[in-house]
């Protein structure tokens, strides 16, 4: 499956919310006046389901029993799923039934699903990457709810951090509130000699299509390492965009309106984005960066920044699948950013 191989790959998780869940306790208020029924099929790697107030984890395990390759369900919530589709992916189904609070499980080395697990509610979306030779699972993380409530909440408790322990150097996200030039990034908004942090990678994407390469490798310099993303992120646009162009004209997907309406905008989406890569500008949304809290919570106040989410104020997340035994590394993907700019606005934008 190749969406759940690029989160592998390129270490980013965008995650559609949609459809509609209804929780156990709103479920069983009006269970006397809904007729309870669940029917699942599986063909070519497409998902259709038809659920009135059925149990999520049983809708989700009938579909791992009929997907090849197979996957399993562990559920730590109980909860009802009313939703009705045809022929969508596995991500866009599971995205449809879960919504906001699941977590996959993905194998490190083929790419594909392994597991489906439940959160409580309001634990948010996450995607996991299984390490078997370490057994460490890697947590991608992502808000639920409000957004500007989260920020709120995050940045409060940095302030937290560093009134306490001002000088702790800590691991964040930072989320920019548009696409950036990558140059820009790195030698203006946040230039490691002028704001005296680490920067360790940075998120990359334009719609669906997005990734992140490393800014610190000691054999490279800043302007190499750019150059190398810039080749790897373009090449992989152009493999996209021939195989979206060539699935878009197969026969099989005639009848599929929202497959073909999701292609058609994900070849207008990358065409876009190739504009922008052959010009020299990767368009940047995110960073992952070190420093001290108090530098940290410095960058809160610079205008380019929406979000500096430290990994600190992230425990609780963790705590169901610690309970279970897994060890779990926690990384978060950069937010949406708040406007998307048009592709001439970006372009003039470069080497500025």
């Amino acid at each position: 499956m190749d969406v759940m191989k690029k989160y592998m790959l390129l270490f980013l998780v965008f995650v559609f919310l949609q459809g509609l869940v209804i929780p156990i306790s709103h479920a069983e208020a009006t269970r006397s006046n809904v007729s309870t029924s669940l029917k699942v099929a599986v063909k070519r790697e497409r998902v259709s389901v038809e659920a009135d107030d059925a149990d999520l984890a049983t809708a989700l395990k009938q579909i791992g029993e009929k997907y090849n390759p197979p996957f399993s369900v562990e559920s730590f919530a109980t909860r009802r799923v009313t939703a009705h589709f045809e022929n969508l992916s596995l991500e866009d189904a599971i995205v449809k039934l879960a919504r906001e609070n699941y977590a996959l499980v993905i194998d490190k080395r083929s790419g594909r699903l392994e597991k489906v697990f439940l959160l409580k509610s309001a634990q948010g979306t996450s995607t996991l990457l299984t390490d078997k030779e370490k057994q460490v699972i890697k947590m991608f993380h992502k808000p639920v709810g409000d957004v500007q409530d989260y920020i709120v909440e995050k940045h409060k408790c940095l302030e937290d951090i560093v009134r306490d322990t001002p000088k702790k150097t800590l691991t964040a996200q930072i989320s920019f509130n548009e696409f950036i030039p990558a140059r820009k990034v790195l030698f203006e908004v946040l230039s490691p000699e002028k704001s005296k942090i680490a920067i360790n990678t940075l998120n990359y994407g334009w719609g669906k299509d997005g990734g992140g390469f490393g800014v610190n490798n000691p054999n490279l310099s800043l302007e190499e390492g750019l150059s190398q993303a810039l080749e790897f992120y373009r090449d992989g646009v152009v493999s996209r965009l021939n195989d979206a162009k060539s699935s878009i004209e197969n026969p099989i997907y005639q009848s599929n309106m929202e497959f073909l309406k999701n292609t058609r905008n994900s070849i207008k989406e990358g065409s876009e984005l190739l504009q922008l890569l052959e010009k020299g500008i990767i368009p940047v949304f995110g960073a992952e960066i070190e420093g001290t809290a108090t530098r940290l919570k410095a960058l809160t106040k610079n205008p380019h920044v929406r979000l500096v989410d430290s990994s600190e104020c992230n425990k609780n997340f963790k705590e169901a699948f610690e309970e279970e035994g897994y060890e779990v590394r926690s990384i978060y993907t950069p937010l949406e950013p708040e406007k998307k700019q048009t592709v001439e606005s970006l372009l003039g934008t470069n080497n500025k």
